[in-house]
């Protein structure tokens, strides 16, 4: 079990091992895709296709390096934006991808290998997780190993997972629900009311969503240990985060994959606190073996 309070904050990078894009590949994604590319989504596509076309060639001629920056500047362009994020990220909702991750990447396994207990015991690990990102693939893997390891119902582990603080800063692709009775189930079929659901609960980097960020905020007051992983380091995010709420003597780990060490000096301006990087060539899962203790 998890003994040590624990908050993990995750980022893109977090959640591309198992199919899903960063921001500058989720950028390339919107810019190449069409909305509804299956024949028998035609009518929605009279509806809104034109608009999303327009979106598309826009973005992709503005020199911008994400979605959200785009959107930053083109606000009346929000709600399309927002179903375009949605269109090509639901079909990444693959439970068999999520769980035929490479071995070699694969941190979901290790993080739940750390929380193994009997089942009534599983809410008792100390852990806490921030996500920055939309998709509910984490949720659903615990969800999903919880129901095997133990030989429960679905809907009885997600009560169990539930109990888990996983705070969507931003929101996410619908409200997550097993069954599809009060949510979202993780799923790749993509509909109009699919695409709505995850447009209601979508917010992008420049939209204010304090509620999610105050219950962040609860957390990071009383952790133990803050590990970072795959998180970019935008200057907004890390001034929302309020890393002045962490006690003193905390240690706060973070990934530096791909960063460069002077990438890794200016997220450390804006966190304005020690960082404990990893290596600059390790993966979120080789991070957390050679440097967490979970």
């Amino acid at each position: 079990m998890i003994s040590k309070h624990t908050t993990l904050i995750l980022g893109a990078g977090a959640s591309h091992p198992y199919g899903f894009p960063t921001g500058r590949d989720l950028y390339t994604r919107v810019c190449q895709s069409r909305l509804f590319p299956s024949p028998q989504q035609k009518i929605h596509e009279q509806i809104i296709e034109g608009k999303f076309r327009n979106f598309r060639e826009q973005l992709a001629m503005s020199g911008q390096q994400s979605v959200d920056s785009f959107l930053e500047h083109r606000k009346e362009l929000l709600e399309t934006g927002k179903q375009a994020i949605a269109c090509e990220l639901i079909k990444l909702e693959d439970e068999n991808r999520l769980f035929s991750a490479d071995s070699n990447v694969d941190w979901y396994r290790h993080l739940f290998s750390a929380m193994n207990a009997p089942l009534k015991q599983i809410v008792e690990n100390k852990l806490a997780i921030v996500t920055f990102n939309y998709d509910r693939s984490l949720e659903h893997f615990l969800v999903v190993s919880i129901e095997n390891t133990h030989r429960i119902a679905r809907n009885e582990a997600w009560e169990i997972v539930k109990k888990i603080p996983i705070i969507h800063v931003y929101g996410s692709l619908g409200r997550y629900s097993p069954d599809g009775k009060e949510g979202r189930p993780y799923d790749i079929s993509q509909s109009l009311t699919a695409i709505n659901q995850c447009v209601e609960e979508l917010k992008i980097v420049h939209e204010q969503y304090e509620q999610e960020f105050i219950k962040a905020h609860e957390q990071l007051s009383r952790t133990e240990q803050v590990v970072i992983l795959g998180f970019a380091f935008h200057e907004l995010n890390v001034l929302r985060l309020g890393f002045d709420r962490i006690k003193e003597g905390t240690t706060i780990y973070a990934t530096a994959f791909g960063m460069t060490k002077k990438e890794c000096d200016k997220a450390k301006s804006f966190v304005g606190r020690r960082l404990e990087w990893g290596n600059r060539f390790h993966d979120s899962l080789t991070f957390l073996r050679e440097s967490i203790d979970l």
